[in-house]
């Protein structure tokens, strides 16, 4: 028995120094074939229909809801800005523009948190856009131009 380890482990570093390489193949697991099945397709839809370009009216209602989810909004950004949470501030402030683009106090709490953070420029691009939805001579528009400086 000493001498059969001894002969294979004689003919191992054999192959070892010869630079001899075993090549092991593991068989693999072969899946059956299925038949070609053929898979269903989406089903065509019939092409949207045109939109009607007349404005919708908003009723009284809707527009209060809406403002008083802009203002507390607003209100709860402008506390994140006095408190130097500047990012919540831009979160909600955007918040606020999302459901009100035109809104020029949500451009002015924008401002202020670009500035707080030290980005005087971007707080400069916001109040431009600010800007055009306030009136001509007005305080806002006072608030909006310090950050153009």
């Amino acid at each position: 028995m000493k001498q059969v380890q001894r002969a294979v482990f004689a003919v191992s570093i054999a192959a070892i120094v010869s630079g001899c390489s075993v090549n092991v193949s593991v068989p693999t697991e072969t899946r059956p074939q299925q038949p070609d099945v053929e898979r269903p397709t989406a089903p065509q839809l019939p092409p949207a229909p045109e939109r009607d370009s007349t404005p919708v009216e908003i009723s009284r209602e809707e527009r209060t809801d809406s403002s008083a989810a802009e203002l507390e909004l607003l209100d709860i950004s402008q506390q994140e800005v006095d408190r130097g949470n500047y990012h919540r501030a831009i979160s909600f402030a955007e918040r606020v523009l999302s459901m009100n683009v035109r809104n020029p106090s949500a451009y002015e709490v924008l401002a202020q948190a670009y500035s707080g953070l030290g980005q005087d420029g971007r707080a400069a691009q916001i109040a431009r856009k600010g800007l055009r939805y306030v009136e001509s001579g007005s305080y806002q528009e006072q608030r909006l131009t310090q950050y153009l400086r």
